[in-house]
């Protein structure tokens, strides 16, 4: 599969983490709806006719006991959308690169020296179009976790150039989330504060307090994968045209 097609694979999986309560609330809550309207035939207070239960299943998302093993979920899911999206930039530049060799003006890429030791030669078993991008990351040390790296691969060595816009500032302060649930529980330090200072304009925690710690909403995961999914679009797009990503 190619990196959009793939890209899209993973975010379903994603999708089905976030909502896996989804289909048993339902079924519990159709059963609990059944029971209900059975007992309230011959009971009226709510204690006894199951109403209260069943407003309790109904409410368990907003259920502000369950509201921080929710927000764990959805936190866990910003660090597998990221992963996932760093993957698929990575295969869109791996395609991108082959297809800049048969350019009229790859001038720049032909004139990058590469150097190889025989046994990484025979590693690559001579295929320059399908070895040229992995020494190219591994010379230039690209991190496809980080648009600032992921910008200078597709600028330097590809016909295809991302542009910065409130899609890509949303993606930088979710690949910023990532790292510091990952790396310092979740909480914002000067260095997130910095490293997000020029993501604007952006929908995606337009505010941020030093000391606070981060904590996704379903909706904030649903938008980060809607941005994602466009900047893998544009890319698999522009490729072929050789033109700017925006």
């Amino acid at each position: 599969m190619d990196a959009l097609s793939t890209f899209k694979s993973n975010v379903a999986e994603v999708d089905r983490l976030i909502n896996f309560d989804k289909e048993v609330l339902q079924v519990v809550t159709m059963t609990m709806e059944d029971l209900h309207s059975r007992l309230r035939q011959k009971f009226a207070d709510e204690r006894l006719n199951g109403a209260r239960a069943l407003q309790v299943v109904k409410g368990i998302r907003n259920n502000e006991t369950l509201r921080a093993k929710y927000q764990a979920i959805f936190n866990q899911a910003i660090v597998l959308l990221v992963s996932h999206f760093a993957s698929a930039l990575g295969e869109a530049f791996r395609s991108a690169v082959a297809d800049h060799l048969e350019s009229a003006d790859a001038e720049k890429l032909f004139d990058e020296e590469i150097k190889l030791t025989v046994g990484e030669m025979r590693e690559t078993d001579w295929n320059l179009k399908g070895s040229i991008a992995d020494l190219l990351i591994a010379k230039h040390d690209f991190t496809f976790q980080d648009m600032a790296s992921t910008v200078r691969a597709f600028k330097n060595f590809t016909s295809v150039l991302p542009v910065r816009d409130e899609v890509m500032n949303n993606i930088i302060m979710a690949q910023a989330c990532r790292h510091v649930i990952v790396h310092a529980g979740g909480r914002i330090g000067e260095k997130m504060l910095k490293q997000v200072s020029g993501a604007n304009p952006r929908t995606l925690k337009t505010t941020l307090i030093q000391g606070e710690v981060v904590n996704f909403s379903v909706e904030e995961v649903e938008a980060v994968k809607e941005d994602m999914l466009t900047f893998v679009e544009r890319l698999s797009v522009s490729r072929s045209n050789g033109a700017a990503v925006g």
